[in-house]
């Protein structure tokens, strides 16, 4: 005998992606204006380096940050994870 499985309640999900690349890109995709804002506000600050430059690219806002970040080595390294720490912070506050 064939078990019919229910899906539940519908569910009201909203999805977003930030992405790491090179090695000091940041990448946003479906981030509203305010959440870019708030990135841009903690971003600015928190790394050391500064931002070189801000662009929409295709259907994602993208941070250009001075350094190399994602190598993870050297005077980068303990910086770049409490931007990525500080980064995550001010995700939550907009879940």
């Amino acid at each position: 005998m064939m078990k019919t499985l229910s899906a539940g309640p519908p569910v009201d999900a909203k999805f977003a992606s930030i992405t790491l690349h090179k090695s000091n890109f940041i990448r946003r995709l479906q981030f509203s204006p305010d959440v870019i804002t708030a990135l841009h506000n903690v971003i600015e600050p928190t790394w050391p380096m500064g931002i070189r430059r801000e662009r929409t690219l295709d259907s994602c806002y993208e941070f250009d940050l001075r350094g190399n970040l994602w190598f993870g080595k050297g005077k980068d390294a303990i910086p770049a994870r409490i931007l990525i720490r500080e980064i995550l912070a001010t995700l939550v506050r907009f879940l």
